[in-house]
């Protein structure tokens, strides 16, 4: 009697979803024994051969009890138990292969399909020998057509599983199209090889009855056990993956908590708007904010307004390129700026902008010393022009004044002009009398001082000028001030040039008030304040250049002896303004100065001189 084919709906979809689940839980096992040793490798990779080939198995008698002629059929324990074991050994050597191909090789992915599917077609047609009581015969168009199928799905599965493994961000997506992809090849081959497939009952007719289980239901019995360990399987892979990505997740956290808090450097946080989110303990100490103070605010509000711009445009370009790194001044909480050098990485997931994080290094001492290399640098060139012009100009000049002497002997009338002449030529004199003062080499005897004297006795000194200029000198006298090495004229120098300049930036008057103090143990601070209307910023950015001046007859030229004078005692003069609120100088002497040669390039120092100490020179700072 030939048997017409008829299925249960729901027991076929059983056995698609049998296919497709052990094929997810044995590409599990291969993703998690790539990274093992070799041995425990081989023995992941046999569990997941055996997940498979089990669900191959399963899925085909599960498709086989899902006729409604099942009844009538019997099967050899021979052949059953013998076509399980093909599929593990077929799907073990497709496993083998699949882990050791090369990315991206069509060849590679042809012969884990054409292995794959030999074995899921060997399998099939070994489990039909295993029906008993049945002449079974095949149509060779639909077997090449189901082998078609096994092949085509197999290959989506191996092409899926390696973009998974190239990609690992593609997650678990990949992992069921590659699940889909071999279950639809299981699936497809066996009901594609079943309809080619004619099958006659040649025993005599036991039952009539639609009775799903066959008598003897031992293959029932193992079909149940079966699909409940593949179910079983499944979930605890799918528990397991889901308390590793929470781990995993954790410890991305735990890492970034500790990178971030931990980190010596600045690091802000803000999203795509520019807001701030968050920020690291070295930024609260570098810049003297708390957390509520930055929080929640634009991240320009602590940008210098000079820098802003520079500011929005490298964030436009994080936007663009994913980083940008460069420098610009941060302001400090307590009105001062601090020069950062920043760099700014695009944070982003798979589908959106997240945010931006700056991480910034505090680079003020080496602009310091940037500046101060250069402003050494600037000595050591006005120096060597000095040198030049003082030659070329007071031979002629000495000539100059000789011979007007003479003509004013001789001439008795213009007497105004030739006073006039005398002061211009005095002018010029003292010129390049400061001209030579920078270019010639300077040895300065170091004598015991006191600098309390030294200070009072330059106060009396310039104390008819401050009268002449309505100014009051107030000297604040400190207890305890040790005795400095120093060569006390050209530091005597130093202060009358200071004080001179105080007096002269207050035409109307004021008070200019002298103080020295001990700073740390090792150190002397001499500062020189006025309330006169200070340096214009324009002015402080380029002050002691050559002929910067606020004075209308100045020449710039005293501060940068002064600046050398203290250099040569290893010290470091530094001047802080406000606009209309005075200047302060500030003069740091070493209580022992190493001395060194007069040079502004301290790679010129003597064999036997300490080089390598920092440039002390002329700094400037806006309060």
């Amino acid at each position: 009697m030939r048997i017409t084919l008829s299925y249960h709906v729901l027991l076929v979809v059983l056995s698609v979803v049998i296919a497709v689940a052990s094929s997810f839980v044995a590409l599990n096992y291969v993703r998690r024994v790539i990274p093992l040793p070799r041995s425990q490798r081989r023995l992941g990779l046999a569990a997941g051969a055996v997940a498979l080939g089990s669900g191959i198995w399963t899925m085909h008698f599960t498709g086989i009890m899902a006729m409604r002629h099942a009844a009538f059929m019997r099967f050899d324990g021979g052949w059953t138990v013998f076509s399980w074991a093909l599929a593990v050994v077929a799907a073990y050597a497709a496993l083998t292969w699949l882990v050791r191909m090369v990315p991206g090789s069509w060849q590679n992915t042809a012969g884990v399909a054409l292995l794959l599917a030999s074995g899921i077609c060997a399998m099939h047609y070994s489990g039909m020998q295993a029906m008993q009581g049945m002449r079974l015969s095949y149509n060779g168009i639909w077997c090449v057509v189901a082998f078609f199928f096994a092949g085509m799905g197999a290959a989506i599965a191996a092409w899926a599983f390696q973009a998974h493994l190239q990609t690992p961000q593609l997650g678990w997506q990949a992992r069921l199209l590659a699940a889909l992809g071999m279950g639809g090849a299981i699936s497809g081959m066996h009901y594609t090889a079943m309809a080619g497939t004619t099958m006659t009952l040649v025993l005599p007719v036991a039952s009539r009855s639609n009775n799903l289980w066959p008598p003897g239901g031992w293959l029932a019995v193992a079909l149940c056990c079966a699909v409940a360990a593949i179910m079983g399987t499944l979930l605890l892979t799918l528990l397991v993956d889901k308390q590793e990505e929470v781990r995993a997740r954790r410890r991305a956290d735990l890492h970034y908590r500790a990178l971030f808090d931990n980190n010596p450097d600045l690091v802000v946080g803000y999203d795509a708007t520019g807001v701030i989110t968050e920020v690291n303990a070295a930024a609260l100490r570098i810049l003297g904010y708390t957390p509520e103070e930055m929080q929640g605010k634009p991240f320009t509000t602590f940008i210098a307004p000079a820098d802003r711009p520079l500011a929005w445009q490298e964030y436009s370009r994080v936007l663009r390129d994913g980083s940008a790194a460069y420098e610009l001044n941060v302001i400090h909480k307590n009105g001062t700026t601090v020069r950062m050098a920043v760099t700014k990485i695009l944070v982003r997931d798979e589908t959106r902008m997240l945010g931006v994080f700056a991480v910034g290094k505090d680079v003020t001492d080496r602009y310091r010393t940037e500046e101060a290399l250069l402003q050494a640098e600037k000595l050591r060139v006005a120096g060597q022009l000095a040198a030049g012009v003082a030659h070329e100009i007071r031979n002629p000049l000495t000539a100059i004044r000789g011979f007007l002497q003479l003509l004013q002997e001789r001439v008795q009338a213009y007497g105004t002009y030739f006073a006039i002449m005398f002061s211009e030529l005095n002018r010029i004199d003292q010129i390049t009398g400061e001209l030579l003062a920078m270019a010639k080499p300077q040895f300065p005897v170091y004598q015991p001082c006191d600098l309390e004297a030294l200070l009072a006795e330059t106060v009396a000194l310039m104390s008819a000028q401050a009268n002449l200029y309505k100014t009051e000198l107030v000297l604040s006298r400190a207890e305890g001030l040790p005795p400095v090495q120093c060569d006390q004229n050209r530091i005597k120098q130093v202060f009358v040039n200071l004080i001179k300049n105080a007096i002269e930036a207050m035409p109307q008057g004021g008070q200019v008030v002298i103080s020295a103090k001990p700073a740390g143990s090792h150190h002397v601070e001499v500062t020189v304040c006025d309330n006169g209307p200070g340096i214009p910023p324009d002015v402080m950015q380029r002050i002691g250049t050559p002929f910067i001046t606020t004075k209308p007859h100045g020449t710039g030229l005293g501060l940068m002896v002064c600046a050398k004078i203290i250099y040569d005692h290893g010290g470091e003069l530094t001047l802080d303004t406000q606009p209309a609120a005075g200047t302060r100088v500030c003069v740091c002497l070493p209580v022992r100065p190493q001395p060194s040669r007069p040079t502004a390039d301290p790679s010129e120092a003597p064999a036997d001189k300490p080089a390598n100490r920092p440039v002390p020179t002329l700094t400037n700072s806006l309060l």
